[in-house]
Order: C-alpha cells, then structure tokens, then sequence
C-alpha cells in the first residue's frame, strides 16, 4: 500500500524535527541575504576544513543547515525534511533521534575533512549543505519501513527497502559529477552508510559496540585470577570462632547463664 506522506509523515511534529525546519529555514533565509554582500555568515558556519583542523569544531553541525541561495533548494530541503524527520522522531524519541542528526553531520563531514586533508587534490576545502541529513534519513527511514512504500518524485512508488539503493546510487553519482555536491561526494556516501548503521532497535552499530564489549569482558575474565583460600588458612584466619558441641550439661547455656545461639 503506497504510504500518503501528506496525512501521515507529516501528521505530528516533534520538537527537534521544528527546530529542524525551523533551524534550516531561518539560515536558508540568511544565507541568501549574506551572499549579496559580505557574506560572512556563510563563512563562519560553512565547513572550511582547514578551520576545523584549528578549533573550529562548531562548523561539523552548523554545516549541514546551510543551503544555496537558491529559493529551490531550500524549499526542497525543507520538503524533504519534513517527509522522512518525524516518523524516525516519532519511533526513536527525540534523544536518539537529535544524537543521530548530530552523529551523522559531524561523521560525514569529518570523513570529507579528513580527504581534503591527506588527498587535497581530491576533496574540497569548504563543504556545506543539508543533503549530508537528508541522505541518512532516507536509509535511516528506509531501514526503520521496508515495506511502506513512498512516491519516489513524486511519481514512481518504491518501497523503503529499495530505497536505501536508490539513495545509495544517488550517493555515489557524486563521485561522477562531485562539482554538483556541495556536501563532498565522500561525505554523501558516508552519510547515507550512516543512516543504514544507526538505524533498526539496536542499530547495527550499536550491536556491533555491545559485541565488542562483551567480547572485552570475556577476555578480561580469562586474565583475572581469583585465588581459593586454601583450608588451613582458612582454619587459621578464622581461629578466633569457636565451634561448640552440642549435648552440653549446663544445658546449651554458655558463661554467664547466657543461652548461645
């Protein structure tokens, strides 16, 4: 059954899917407005990985809220924002699902600072933009609904199973054309693997951490020695109790007239 993502998706709102909405509208406004002049304020949110590499750690999250000054692509991030954010925030809660917004900017854009650093000629200096957030959570969603469907521009039903594909070769297109990524062609691609990791209860990579840690747990077990008291010493440390025989005369009273337990 094909899924009316007017009546469902957007049905209920949660507080970070409108701070969201909210957050990218407001710097999709002015950004635009920056760019006709100085416009500092693209440069001081943008990921300039060479900042980054100084400090300016901030740039990892506020990167992913910047768009062009193009009325069109912001008015199809917030689109598409708004079809996939609140059923994931719905079913994972607002703490899950602001940590996995949070996990996946600052992952993808530090593997796309991480190429412009050791292979420059490859990677670029400056990444921006929100398709890092919505790649994710077209797996993420994908994942969490593989037999709901969704009308793929609008036209084409696919199911959500299919459309982890089909946002994992859009991702790679970027390697092919990476001029028409402004987010990194490499950090595309880690984006939506990420939202294929984090989503599902337990995620992927969450079962592969508790793995790891119970296989630490069992190594360190198999180190730790917990040496057996040995019976005298065990005698020895325990001299100062007595044991005493039953059947005595005084009649199970001991010093004093004092009955002993």
């Amino acid at each position: 059954m094909a899924t009316d993502w007017t009546r469902n998706f957007g049905s209920s709102l949660g507080p970070i899917t409108r701070g969201l909405l909210g957050g990218v509208g407001v710097f999709g406004l002015v950004g635009a407005v920056s760019a006709r002049g100085s416009g500092e304020f693209f440069s001081a949110l943008a990921c300039v990985h060479e900042r980054v590499w100084q400090g300016e750690v901030w740039r990892l999250l506020t990167a992913s809220l910047l768009t062009s000054p193009q009325l069109t692509h912001l008015l199809f991030t917030l689109l598409a924002l708004y079809i996939f954010c609140p059923t994931l925030e719905s079913r994972w809660g607002a703490r899950r699902f602001l940590f996995f917004l949070a996990q996946v900017s600052v992952g993808s854009f530090g593997v796309e600072g991480l190429i412009a650093h050791f292979f420059p000629s490859f990677g670029a200096a400056v990444n921006y933009g929100p398709g890092i957030l919505i790649a994710a959570l077209t797996t993420a969603w994908g994942r969490e609904n593989p037999t709901a469907e969704i009308r793929l521009f609008f036209v084409l039903p696919v199911k959500g199973s299919s459309m982890v594909f089909v946002t994992l070769a859009f991702a790679g297109l970027g390697l092919i054309y990476p001029n028409d990524v402004p987010e990194g062609s490499v950090g595309l691609i880690a984006s939506a693997l990420l939202g294929v990791a984090l989503a599902g209860s337990p995620s992927p990579a969450r079962t592969a951490w508790l793995k790891l840690q119970l296989r630490w747990l069992q190594a360190r077990g198999r180190r730790v020695h917990v040496p057996l008291p040995l019976e005298g010493s065990a005698k020895r440390s325990a001299s100062h109790l007595r044991a005493i025989p039953g059947g005595r005369d005084d009649g199970g009273k001991g010093p004093g007239g004092r009955w002993i337990n």
